[in-house]
Formats: structure tokens, C-alpha cells, sequence
């Protein structure tokens, strides 16, 4: 916890190298905290997010991920979870995102989406048309809203119909 404070401070190359090398040596002790759940990160997002760049393996990703998996993870925990595992995650992880099931949370993620697409060039694993098509009938504006973003990024052509009907729907907010 105390190397993650630095995450809170304005650094230099020097100290980014330095903060690198620390998450390196001590990873044999914090890796076991940050698998039972026991680092308090969630609380502040950006010293998780710099844990995970800092270290950049597959094995704190998937550290990540279980953490997910646990129900026992608070949603404000589980939001910066996704929104790490959106920014260096797999194409599966941008694929897991899209099956949450809590449209609000859902609605709140997508946008960093289209992040990982425009920095990174990656887009989630699978029928994207699949997975985007209810999400632009839904009932929640957000998430709708959010999905027709993505359509237009992932230039998914087979969904622009959908997305011209969404457009010219006169009773959609604007």
C-alpha cells in the first residue's frame, strides 16, 4: 500500500523507473494481498491502475479477474476493476465487459471501450453485432447512447440500420 501512494503524486521518468522497479521487488509480497483482496485500492483507482501498468503480467490481470469473480467485491470496487481490465486487458476481458449485467454499470464501462479501441486498436472477442444489437433496443438511454458509439467506432455496418432508425426516433432524448 505504501509504494501505491506515489500513484497519488506527480512523478517524473526517474520516479516512474524507480516506482517499476519497487512493484517488481516487492511483488512476492504484495501479489498474495492483492489475490485474497486485502490491498485497500479500490477506494483509489489510480494506485490499482498503476499497480497493474507498473507490473503490466498476465498473473496480476488475472488477480483481476477473480477479484471480479468474488460477490463479495463492492461495485465501486468491481467498476475500477473493469476499467483497468479495459485499458490493458485482453480482447476477452473487453468481450467479458460487454456481459455485465447491471446496465447502469454497464452504460458507465462502455465509453472506456472506445478508449481501448482508439488508443490500443483492440476490439472485444466475439459476434460484437451479437452482443451490441439488444443493447440498442434497451430502455436505458445510457446504454443506449453508449452502444451506438460503439457501432460507429467498430464500424459495424450490419448494425447501421438499427443505428439510423435510433437516430431519427423522434421520441429519444437527445
Amino acid at each position: 500500500d505504501v509504494a501505491a501512494l506515489a500513484a497519488d503524486l506527480p512523478t517524473d521518468k526517474f520516479l516512474d523507473y524507480a516506482l517499476r522497479q519497487t512493484v517488481f521487488a516487492l511483488k512476492p509480497h504484495w501479489l498474495p494481498a492483492l489475490r485474497a483482496g486485502q490491498l485497500q485500492l479500490a477506494q483509489h483507482p489510480a494506485r490499482m491502475a498503476m499497480l497493474v501498468r507498473a507490473d503490466g503480467t498476465a498473473d496480476v490481470r488475472q488477480s483481476l479477474r477473480a477479484l471480479l469473480a468474488e460477490p463479495a467485491t463492492d461495485r465501486a470496487a468491481r467498476e475500477t476493476y473493469w476499467r483497468i481490465l479495459a485499458d490493458v486487458g485482453s480482447t476477452n476481458d473487453l468481450a467479458a465487459l460487454l456481459q455485465i449485467q447491471d446496465t447502469a454499470l454497464l452504460a458507465k464501462l462502455l465509453p472506456a471501450l472506445g478508449t481501448s479501441a482508439r488508443a490500443r486498436q483492440l476490439r472485444p472477442a466475439g459476434d460484437l453485432v451479437a452482443t451490441l444489437r439488444p443493447m440498442l433496443s434497451s430502455g436505458d438511454e445510457k446504454l443506449r447512447a453508449e452502444s451506438l458509439r460503439l457501432v460507429g467506432l467498430w464500424s459495424l455496418s450490419s448494425l447501421s440500420s438499427l443505428a439510423h432508425a435510433a437516430a431519427l426516433d423522434s421520441k429519444a432524448p437527445e
